[in-house]
């Protein structure tokens, strides 16, 4: 049995409220989802940086992708790309990204009034799991800024990180079916799992460590204890 802890109206707020009360929430929430993204300089006319998501070909199809699409250019976003898959847990979809550069996971909801807002759903948790880390600054927000943005879909083919995403879907799962875990929570603790990149090195490493390694670089590295958060 999955515990719920919000309504849908809570993660997409321009959803009908009434109509939302008799729909089953589509994945365990938490408060994190609905910080607020904080919107910047808007008064200054500037490209903004997209975010690539390279996804699996279930979670094309589920966003009405082509099979064969173009490579995006480059990533210009301070953590780089993103990688994504797609799993249910009784019967309900959610989806996983995770950050190529660190590791970082994020637990979405799936259906598909969800997956039109799936960029803003991902910028507001991990505004949650960075409030939790203190991680703020520039880069922190160009982040968040370009996570925010709708994504540049592409095909993900690297099978490490596919791998890296199979293991943690069941991680995930297992966490939702025993442990009766929130999304956010899940994200969370997933930032104590190991993971390792060929360009990284032969260790492992830690997201939270990594994530301050990239957003905040001329910070000292703290170490982070799950306990200590609040959920």
């Amino acid at each position: 049995m999955i515990w719920w802890d919000n309504s849908p109206a809570t993660i997409l707020p321009d959803w009908n409220k009434a109509e939302a009360r008799n729909v089953r929430p589509a994945l365990p929430v938490s408060r994190h989802h609905r910080c607020r993204v904080a919107p910047g300089n808007r008064t200054i006319a500037r490209l903004r940086a997209v975010t690539t998501l390279r996804c699996s070909q279930k979670l094309l199809k589920r966003l009405r992708q082509p099979a064969n699409l173009p490579e995006p250019p480059p990533a210009d976003n301070p953590l780089g790309e993103w990688c994504a898959d797609i799993d249910f847990i009784d019967r309900i979809p959610y989806a996983l990204l995770m950050n190529a550069a660190t590791g970082t996971m994020l637990v979405l909801p799936a259906r598909a009034a969800d997956l039109k807002e799936l960029h803003v759903m991902a910028a507001r948790q991990l505004t949650g799991l960075l409030e939790v880390l203190g991680i703020d600054g520039p880069l922190a927000q160009a982040e968040l800024d370009a996570l925010a943005q709708p994504f540049a879909f592409a095909r993900n083919g690297n099978r490490s990180l596919v791998a890296s995403m199979n293991q943690r879907k069941f991680q995930i799962w297992a966490e939702f079916a025993y442990n009766q875990r929130t999304a956010f929570e899940a994200a969370l603790r997933e930032l104590e799992t190991p993971f390792s990149r060929k360009e990284l090195g032969r260790d492992f490493h830690y997201a939270a460590d990594l994530l301050r390694t990239r957003l905040r670089p001329s910070a000292k590295i703290l170490p982070f204890a799950l306990s200590s958060a609040k959920h």
